[in-house]
């Protein structure tokens, strides 16, 4: 297991390419994961829109963004997020948002303690450009 540590801005990339016009497959390998594993529910990935107020495209208009609703916050707080984290490098994550809790993770800076935005019962995870295109099972590639 291993902590990632890049961090890649996807509201400065500008606007969408061709190459990013479809849900991430990194992303939807770890959406798998999460319903098979933890029972949450994709609530998107994919959305060609700015950012909520704004005018840059958010990381969901590159598909590389993933909203997840969870239905058991002990298991999120005790158990996925640690598990997310803990295993970043290899799931290709560079940052998640837990908005229930005003704070959000972010590679090579750790937990901070300040609001990522509205939201209730979801978390908001992405994946580094470097990681995009990762098909692989997230069982390959954390062995328990």
């Amino acid at each position: 297991m291993t902590v990632a540590t890049k961090f890649f801005n996807w509201q400065k990339a500008g606007a969408p390419t061709p190459e990013h016009s479809t849900k991430s497959p990194n992303l939807v390998q770890i959406m798998g994961y999460l319903k098979a594993t933890y029972g949450m529910t994709n609530l998107g990935i994919y959305n060609k829109r700015p950012v909520r107020g704004g005018t840059a495209w958010s990381s969901h208009a590159f598909g590389a963004a993933l909203d997840a609703a969870y239905t058991d916050r002990a298991q999120l707080e005790w158990i996925i997020l640690p598990w997310l984290i803990e295993h970043s490098e290899e799931l290709g994550i560079q940052r998640i948002h837990d908005y229930a809790a005003n704070r959000y993770w972010q590679a090579g800076k750790g937990m901070v303690n300040k609001s990522p935005g509205t939201g209730a019962n979801w978390i908001h995870i992405e994946t580094h450009p470097s990681q995009w295109g990762n098909n692989i099972p997230v069982g390959e590639r954390i062995k328990a």
